[in-house]
């Protein structure tokens, strides 16, 4: 117990943000465990605080390693604080958003989206789908027009790629550039 107590206390000096989101994450772990044992009820046959609770232990499990990484750096102390609060600030507002969702019993059309439109079946197909359609949303959301749509035109999205590219991005550019099949996967 003395030796975890100092690697946390070396983590903390390295990189307060991150070793304060990494302890957070495993109290919001806790949160999300002691929530699916008082709420039975399921998303789509899953566990509704099952994905708050994996993304809880794969963020608690990245910002601590990121933080002992930052003490194999010794030099860049200010770039590695901006890191360390940006990186923080995101995933912390991102498990807040899942665990909203989770919370609201809402399932996420965006994986969907992310996958269609970039073609399953390859590794980078869905990558691609996920880039393209973060920087949509990213636009929409801070669009007033469309900011209360954003959903509306992920679903019209997600039927035109099923109407008019079944096999998403990936799939039109095997069939219009068959040489660079290999260089696409």
């Amino acid at each position: 117990m003395a030796r975890l107590r100092r690697f946390v206390e070396t983590l903390w000096r390295e990189s307060r943000p991150l070793t304060a989101t990494g302890i957070i994450m495993l109290a919001a772990l806790v949160a999300s465990l002691a929530a699916m044992g008082v709420d039975h009820s399921e998303i789509l046959g899953v566990p509704r605080w099952l994905k708050p609770a994996k993304f809880a232990v794969s963020t608690a499990i990245y910002t601590f390693t990121l933080a002992w990484i930052f003490t194999v750096l010794p030099e860049r102390r200010r770039l590695k604080a901006i890191v360390g609060w940006v990186v923080s600030v995101v995933v912390v507002l991102e498990v807040f958003l899942i665990d909203l969702r989770a919370a609201r019993g809402v399932t996420s059309l965006g994986v969907l989206v992310m996958v269609m439109l970039g073609g399953a079946g390859t590794v980078t197909g869905p990558a691609l789908g996920a880039f393209l359609y973060e920087e949509l949303r990213g636009f929409l959301l801070v669009s007033e027009t469309f900011s209360h749509f954003q959903l509306v035109l992920a679903g019209v999205l997600l039927l035109t790629i099923v109407l008019f590219v079944p096999g998403g991005l990936m799939g039109w550019l095997h069939r219009r550039f068959a040489r660079l099949t290999g260089w696409l996967e």
